[in-house]
């Protein structure tokens, strides 16, 4: 083996090497680290309500087919979205208010057999699966339908 062979040799093991060192932090963790464990599945859907009021950022998407992570800096704009009391959502693109939506949240049993329930939020944007791991993080699982996940954070 010559010097060249053994160069791009070490170049490609390197390569490989730190493309496979991944972060397993997930982002909205480190943006809202939970001291404590947040049981959001035993809230009922009136504190749920309660849970989601306010204004919402969008921080990333992973988009399902094809596979990719999205981000406001990945596509150019922002997203944001108002939740109040009276079941309305405003949805805001780059600060501006895009449209107006009533919304529903229920719990569905997930199975007969079985005491869990699935929280769907239901809205002329969308139907989806709400799920918090954290009051000020909300995920909108729309994987179901091969669409993918949506991630917010509360606006402070």
């Amino acid at each position: 083996m010559n010097y060249r062979d053994l160069f791009l040799t070490i170049i490609t093991i390197s390569v490989l090497l730190t493309g496979c060192v991944k972060n397993n932090v997930d982002p909205i963790e480190e943006i809202t680290p939970t001291p404590e464990p947040f049981v959001f599945d035993s809230l009922s859907v009136e504190e749920i309500k309660e849970l989601i009021a306010g204004e919402w950022e969008w921080i990333y998407s992973i988009v399902a087919r094809p596979y990719a992570y999205v981000t406001p800096d990945s596509v150019g704009y922002t997203i944001q979205m108002n939740f109040d009391a009276d079941s309305v959502l405003q949805y805001y693109k780059d600060n501006q208010l895009e449209a107006t939506f009533y919304y529903k949240i229920y719990k569905h049993k997930i199975h007969p057999d079985y005491p869990e329930f699935a929280t769907i939020i239901e809205s002329g944007l969308s139907t989806s699966l709400l799920k918090f791991s954290h009051p000020d993080s909300m995920k909108f699982d729309q994987s179901a339908h091969d669409i993918g996940t949506d991630f917010f954070v509360r606006k402070k």
